[in-house]
């Protein structure tokens, strides 16, 4: 079963942190820390789970972060729960039972086993909370790791990262359709030829209102968008609870109907362990303040030191943060991953896109 680790609440309008660390049985490190900063109430909170099962996943690991509004009780139950829910769906039986790499690694009947199972799982849980919550809600971000890919589901509007090497005279291919089954993101180089040897990939893209994807979608469902928000309320687009913008039924469900919906989207990459060097999961408390290249240039400048422990990497993190202002909870997972390379090198630079883009499919090689 593994690991299961939920944050704990920490002093008010304080920099002190909950910090937790460990390793996966494929060798991944990882640390995790949550600060409640200038927030009354801590409502964010988390799960580990480094072994998805003791026989055929064993080197398979979820990781996840869920940041609560309105009450910490979603964000709670949330992580209490996705192991057993996500391990009874028949998806994950039939990925559970899958004998060989390869086979797991199949777009249909591998790797889109895995994603309906998590996509079940998110609106299983949202189900599970439906009348058993008064208000409020909270953002999913999923993530799981197999020997072969990373695996991310994003409802809301926090944020995973994965810093790479940059190499030359690759292609990647992104698509970032709910329905895509295996893309590469592309690269996010704004400057390119300025002589960075890395670059902050985003494997999540925010659901905020003002997409135009997300606000076509709130308006056809019944709502409406003001001030950036759902319904002049709401400043999340996708999330689980939230119940007053959604309508259940028994027959014939279909969350896109909702005007804040679970339905979670998703980003499929396969592994270099060559290159990728570590992937960072966090609420939007940090990305408030940092962006995707800053974050990455952090995390790096603490992890380059030899034998670093991650749980540094993310206390420098939230430290930055709330020294830059942020007014929110605040909540990072950062993985270390092969790519790594431990040295005594000046401080390294990330290039990277302020911006974040959506788009159907791109191709581009660098």
């Amino acid at each position: 079963m593994g690991n299961e680790l939920s944050t704990a609440i920490v002093a008010p309008l304080s920099k002190d942190k909950v910090t937790i660390s460990g390793t996966n049985h494929a060798g991944l490190q990882y640390g995790i820390a949550s600060m409640q900063g200038r927030r009354e109430y801590m409502e964010d909170s988390h799960v580990v789970i480094e072994s998805l099962n003791s026989s055929s996943l064993t080197d398979t690991s979820l990781f996840a972060v869920f940041d609560g509004h309105g009450s910490c009780f979603c964000a709670r139950y949330a992580s209490q729960v996705i192991s057993r829910v996500l391990q009874s769906t028949d998806e994950f039986a039939s990925y559970e039972r899958l004998e060989t790499q390869s086979e797991r690694d199949d777009p249909v009947g591998g790797l889109g086993l895995l994603m309906k199972a998590i996509r079940n799982t998110f609106l299983t849980i949202d189900k599970e909370l439906f009348g058993n919550v008064e208000k409020g809600g909270c953002t999913a971000l999923v993530v799981v790791i197999t020997p072969t890919h990373i695996v991310t589901a994003n409802a809301g509007d926090s944020r995973v990262v994965l810093a790479k090497k940059r190499r030359k005279n690759v292609c990647h291919q992104n698509g970032n359709d709910s329905n895509s089954k295996s893309t590469d993101p592309v690269d996010i180089s704004s400057n390119r030829g300025t002589g960075s040897k890395h670059k902050a990939m985003p494997l999540s893209f925010d659901h905020k209102p003002m997409d135009t994807r997300e606000a076509s979608r709130i308006k056809k469902a019944g709502g409406f968008v003001r001030g950036g928000r759902v319904n002049g309320k709401l400043g999340v687009s996708r999330s689980l609870g939230d119940f007053k913008y959604k309508t259940f039924s028994p027959y014939d469900y279909d969350p896109l109907n909702d005007i804040v919906t679970a339905l979670p989207e998703f980003v499929v990459t396969k592994r270099d362990n060559d290159i990728d060097e570590f992937i960072v999961l966090g609420s939007d408390g940090i990305w408030d303040i940092v962006s995707n290249g800053e974050c990455s240039e952090i995390v790096y400048n603490s992890l380059r030191i030899k034998d670093s422990d991650p749980t540094t990497a993310c206390e420098d993190l939230l430290d930055k943060c709330y020294d830059g202002g942020s007014k929110d909870n605040m909540t990072v997972i950062i993985i270390k991953m092969p790519g790594l390379i431990e040295d005594t090198l000046p401080p390294q630079k990330f290039v990277t896109k302020v911006e974040q883009t959506k788009t159907s499919m791109i191709e581009e090689c660098y």
